[in-house]
């Protein structure tokens, strides 16, 4: 007799049950074995059915649907859930909660400081962080994710400037290298020529030191009908209101317009004696607008006057090649202007009462002089190759 081995009958599949669709009152769950499958609905009409995963065989709790995984992290406070739920269920209806509240939350974390690290080649040097005082080199801080101005200075040297953009947990060292200045002057040697102001050269018997001697008014001319007698001063024309020819007893003469018997608007005054003359804008008697002033010594000023005195934009030129070009007041150079010397130097910058005074460059013999000046003497300058 011959016998068969029996074969060994498969153990009974583990009854498992997962809920298929629910939403607030009613849920459908489906429980299979190997013998049949089932299922089972769950309704309540008068509340709500809580959201409870199906268990497992093992006993561990695992959401089989969106809602069951949105049910489980909606009021999380951890933002890594949001993200595995996107991941997870990224079409699903509750997807676009998800998000917003992902970004709500993004938004209000506070963001991590970043490191910022200022090193230089010298020490003890000043470290300015966006207009303010951070310390000396070398020096660490932490600061918020931004853009940040550094301004790293020593005396003696030459300031360095930077700028960083740090993000958030950013770690940055800024290596800051100050050269040396090449030359720092606290005071001048004496002016030589080249350096002098560049007001007009006063003549010995200049009642005005520093102006042309303009007469502010003409005498008044004889009445029209003397013109043409012996002693009449208004040589020619209308002297009175008009365009005329007037001769003054020292032998200096205008030829212009008149007002009410006054030099006014445009004419030429020739000084007797002096070599002398102006023309140009003439108000009431006085210089007075834009004219031009020809000195005997053959320099000259061209520009604006006011009140018979240089005020505003001219240029003195001097009868030796030297001029100044810039701004004038009451005679003087005031404000800011150049000054071009014979030999090809130059200075640009600021000027008060005929002085280099505040701001300037020297251009001189092939270097650069940046800084400021008082009374024409060098205060604090850099010189540059």
């Amino acid at each position: 007799m011959i016998s068969k081995p029996l074969s060994a009958t498969p153990p009974a599949k583990a009854p498992e049950t997962q809920v298929i669709s629910q939403d607030r009152h009613t849920r459908v769950s489906k429980t299979e074995t190997d013998q049949e499958v089932s299922l089972l609905v769950t309704v309540s009409p008068q509340g709500q059915l809580t959201d409870r995963p199906a268990v497992a065989p093992d006993g561990e709790q695992k959401p089989n649907t969106p809602a069951q995984a949105w049910a489980e992290v909606r009021n999380s406070t951890n933002p890594a859930d949001f993200e595995k739920f996107l991941e997870t269920y990224p079409k699903s209806r509750y997807a676009s909660a998800a998000r917003a509240k992902l970004s709500r939350m993004k938004q209000q974390q506070p963001a991590a400081p970043a490191r910022l690290a200022v090193r230089a080649n010298v020490e003890d040097a000043q470290v300015t962080v966006n207009g303010r005082n951070s310390g000396t080199t070398p020096v660490e801080m932490e600061v918020k994710p931004g853009s940040y101005k550094v301004r790293v200075s020593l005396e003696g040297y030459q300031d360095w400037n930077g700028q960083v953009d740090l993000a958030a947990g950013d770690d940055s060292t800024l290596s800051a290298v100050l050269p040396k200045k090449l030359a720092v002057a606290t005071a001048a040697p004496a002016a030589t020529p080249r350096q002098r102001s560049p007001e007009p050269v006063s003549e010995p018997d200049d009642e005005d030191i520093g102006r042309p001697p303009i007469r502010t008014a003409a005498p008044a001319p004889e009445p029209p009908a003397e013109r043409s007698g012996q002693g009449s001063n208004c040589v020619r024309g209308n002297c009175q209101n008009g365009q005329g020819n007037y001769r003054y007893p020292d032998g200096s003469e205008y030829f212009g317009e008149f007002r009410n018997a006054k030099m006014h608007g445009q004419g030429t005054y020739l000084y007797a004696g002096r070599r002398e003359k102006y023309i140009g804008g003439w108000s009431n008697g006085v210089i007075n607008g834009e004219g031009t002033y020809y000195y005997r010594t053959g320099n000259r000023y061209q520009g604006q006057w006011r009140n018979g005195r240089k005020s505003g934009q001219g240029t003195y030129l001097y009868a030796g090649g030297e001029k100044y070009v810039g701004e004038f007041e009451n005679d003087q150079p005031n404000g800011r202007g150049v000054y071009y010397y014979s030999n090809g130097d130059r200075y640009e910058g600021e000027w008060r009462n005929g002085s280099k005074n505040g701001q300037g460059i020297l251009y001189e013999d092939g270097k650069r002089i940046v800084g400021e000046w008082r009374n024409d003497q060098k205060i604090q300058v850099t010189v540059e190759q």
